[in-house]
C-alpha cells in the first residue's frame, strides 16, 4: 500500500507525497494500545482447529494457491514483452 502512495501523482495544491504524509499522520493517531493486549477475549483459529488435519490441509491448500498465483504473476512479468512495458 505504501508503494502505491509513493507512485500516485500528488495534488499540486497539497505538495509532495501528501497522501503518504496523510497516512503517516493518521497512523500516529490510531489507538494501538487496544490491539496490543496480551490476551484477546476470543479463541483463535489455531487454538480451535490447530491440530485438526482437515484445517491444516485447508491452510496448506490456500498457501499453495497463493504461491502459485505469485509465481504465475512473476512468470508474466518475466516475459520479454512485459519487460519492455515496465521500462517504458
Amino acid at each position: 500500500m505504501l508503494a502505491t502512495l509513493v507512485i500516485v501523482p500528488d495534488s499540486p495544491d497539497q505538495g509532495v507525497l501528501y497522501l503518504l504524509r496523510l497516512l503517516l499522520a493518521a497512523v500516529t493517531k490510531f489507538p494501538f494500545d487496544v490491539i496490543a493486549q496480551d490476551r484477546q477475549p476470543l479463541v483463535s483459529n489455531d487454538e480451535l482447529y490447530g491440530h485438526d488435519p482437515k484445517f491444516i490441509a485447508e491452510v496448506n491448500n490456500i498457501c499453495v494457491q497463493v504461491i502459485d498465483e505469485i509465481l504465475l504473476q512473476l512468470k508474466i512479468l518475466g516475459s520479454e514483452h512485459q519487460q519492455r512495458t515496465q521500462a517504458a
